[in-house]
């Protein structure tokens, strides 16, 4: 389904304007100068986005944007043609039989979508223009006549109507809808991130975020959980303490002069996502500056469930009534973790161990990003105007099945090129020893697939943005060491990120000599790449170990 945002517009006498005219117009402020989230959702409004007109009692007609929303002058409002406003052009097309609220309110009403554009008691609520998650333009679509409107609206719209795809079409919109609230939230983010994180966590249910302090990690956790989760008790954010030695500080342990059962804000939200595992609804849980303690003291139980075939976590060998906590607790499949990394003299290296189960996704502020927050350094982050939005959406019961389903397959041709591509990658790491195992290969995989699902997928260049992607967050962050291991292998592989890169042979070969433009030098020259943004990091990795004969991935 092509990516679109669906809008209802309450209108009155404006309908037949819209008809004549066609576009929907909204005032950017009144008299006194107040503006509302239903004006000013005109200015959301994208080219190919499907509105439903409503008007005495009933939607009369659907229409189609054919323009962004923009800034129009409007003489509509007390014939002041130099008043301020919200303009969208838009191709109305009349319903033959118009479709009562009645059959519709009570249905809308159940769903209590925030902002939505009805009440508790099915009516039209006051405002304009509200947008539409998709389980209300399910609840739309599945009672429409499409009678005389357009073949190509009418198979849009009737798409809607097909029983058991629902997750699918939420899949397909998660990404643009995760993003615009993003926005809206003042949340100031490089593009690529929301859906790296998106495709990670689907890949795999543990993703860590490493970088610059102040960069946005702990930002992004919480919107994501904010967003994705139904209320409050479905997220936690938990500050990791430098004094975690041991499992306890995450799940908790059995007071035996008590006779209780100490718990954990991460052991209650455990709990809750498996008592909710049968909705299907999404947990999240953020552990914040993972690195403050050995991560594997405290959360290698959690490392291993993940990867074992029951997933099960040992809590207390006591009496489980009496304790009211399980001896054992499978690893909910709706709970998602999200890590976060700082990286100084304060903190502990990870361990190969860890940084396997995880995509590690870097933040770093370039000047073009920073030049763009310090335009908008007065807008607040608003974060909780993302409370419970994507899963009012339908969003978190099709995240949490996409999750659990797996990832949809790629097409010969993609399958192909990417065993190709992994081999490569694999050869040039094997010569210097840093080969990968077949569970890194089995996530990049999936989260190729995933990737392509979530963005557009008739972009031509979808497959190098998202190897870039992976060759940065699975492979590099286990290059660490000193010279005489790493240098041939960063080398090799920055020479294979380039467009005009040479063969496999000829790479290992000059890696040995270290012949040519070394990875930093190639960056320098602006030197065209296949994959930019891991050609950039093994640049920095690479000057690193030349200055200092060691590199980390997390200090480069």
């Amino acid at each position: 389904m092509q990516q679109r945002q669906y809008w209802w517009v309450s209108q009155g006498a404006t309908l037949d304007e819209s008809l004549k005219d066609s576009y929907v117009w909204a005032p950017q402020k009144n008299k006194l100068g107040r503006t509302h989230f239903h004006w000013t959702n005109v200015a959301r409004v994208k080219k190919g986005d499907v509105l439903f007109h409503y008007a005495d009692g009933a939607i009369r007609a659907v229409s189609v944007a054919q323009s962004d929303g923009r800034e129009s002058r409007s003489t509509l409002r007390e014939g002041n043609s130099n008043h301020a406003g919200w303009r969208a052009d838009v191709d109305v097309y009349q319903l033959e039989a118009p479709l009562d609220i009645k059959a519709i309110g009570p249905t809308l009403a159940a769903l209590t979508v925030e902002r939505g554009p009805v009440d508790r008691a099915g009516k039209a609520n006051k405002g304009y223009l509200f947008e539409l998650p998709a389980d209300a333009v399910e609840s739309i679509a599945e009672r429409m006549n499409l009678s005389g409107l357009p073949d190509e609206l009418a198979t849009v719209l009737a798409d809607w109507k097909v029983s058991g795809d629902g997750d699918d079409k939420d899949v397909a919109r998660m990404l643009h809808t995760f993003t615009q609230h993003l926005s809206d939230a003042h949340l100031a983010l490089p593009s690529d991130v929301p859906l790296r994180l998106m495709a990670s966590l689907l890949a795999k249910r543990f993703v860590i975020l490493t970088g610059l302090s102040g960069s946005g990690k702990t930002r992004l956790a919480e919107a994501f959980a904010r967003w994705i989760t139904h209320s409050r008790e479905d997220w936690a954010l938990v500050a990791v303490g430098a004094d975690w030695t041991s499992n306890e500080a995450i799940v908790g342990y059995a007071d035996q002069l008590n006779g209780a059962y100490v718990h954990t804000p991460a052991l209650d939200l455990m709990l809750r996502a498996a008592s909710n595992a049968h909705s299907g609804e999404v947990c999240v849980l953020v552990l914040d500056e993972m690195n403050l303690s050995h991560v594997e003291r405290y959360f290698a139980d959690l490392l291993s469930a993940m990867e074992t075939s029951d997933g099960s976590v040992h809590l207390h060998s006591g009496d489980a009534t009496a304790l009211g906590v399980p001896q054992t607790l499978a690893l909910p499949s709706n709970l998602f973790i999200i890590g976060t990394v700082n990286v100084d003299e304060t903190t502990y290296l990870f361990s190969p161990k860890v940084l396997d189960r995880a995509n590690v996704i870097e933040f770093r502020a370039t000047a073009q990003q920073m030049a763009a927050f310090l335009d908008k350094a007065g807008a607040r982050v608003e974060l909780f105007g993302l409370d419970g939005a994507g899963a009012r959406g339908g969003y978190s019961r099709a995240f949490a099945g996409a999750a659990h389903s797996g990832p949809p397959a790629l097409d010969e041709a993609d399958s192909a090129r990417l065993k190709d591509e992994l081999l490569l990658l694999f050869n040039a790491l094997a010569d210097s020893g840093n080969e990968f195992g077949f569970r890194i290969a089995h996530e990049i995989t999936a989260f190729m697939a995933h990737y392509r699902q979530l963005s557009q997928p008739d972009a031509a260049d979808w497959f190098d943005r998202a190897l870039d992607a992976q060759i940065m967050q699975k492979l590099l962050p286990r290059l660490n060491g000193g010279r005489a291991k790493l240098a041939p292998a960063l080398w090799a592989l920055a020479l294979l990120c380039r467009q005009d890169r040479p063969t496999l042979e000829d790479a290992l070969s000059q890696a040995r000599e270290e012949s040519g433009d070394d990875p930093a030098v190639a960056i320098e020259n602006d030197t065209p790449m296949r994959y930019p943004m891991s050609a950039a990091k093994l640049a920095r990795m690479w000057r690193s170990l030349e200055q200092n004969g060691f590199v980390s991935f997390m200090e480069a």
